[in-house]
């Protein structure tokens, strides 16, 4: 696997069906700024193994939890957590303040 190359965030991304999210580039890292507590982030990504585990990874821990199409994951105290795939996901962090690099990581086939 390559090394991850940040890929800036795009204002705006606030659409929550990912219409107007920042697409994720295929080494799988994205990185942006939560400017208030409210401000949203989101990321799409696709190319995932359907039915696979995934790490996400916030860093540094800005957000105790990031939103996987809608559905909460939370982030242990080293800002990861897992979920399973499917074919294009909707990453989206909000409830934070502050730069971060967000890193996924292929866990396990189903």
């Amino acid at each position: 696997m390559g090394t991850n190359d940040p890929v800036p965030e795009i204002e705006p991304n606030e659409d929550i069906n990912g219409a107007d999210a920042t697409p994720m580039n295929k080494r799988s890292a994205g990185a942006g700024t939560l400017s208030s507590p409210a401000d949203r982030d989101h990321f799409i990504r696709d190319c995932f193994i359907v039915g696979a585990r995934y790490s996400v990874t916030v860093s540094p821990r800005i957000v105790g939890t990031v939103f996987v199409n809608g559905v909460g994951i939370p982030l242990d105290a080293a800002g990861r957590g897992e979920f399973v795939a499917t074919a294009n996901v909707l990453f989206g962090l909000t409830g934070g303040t502050g730069a971060y690099t967000m890193t996924l990581d292929f866990v396990s086939l189903p």
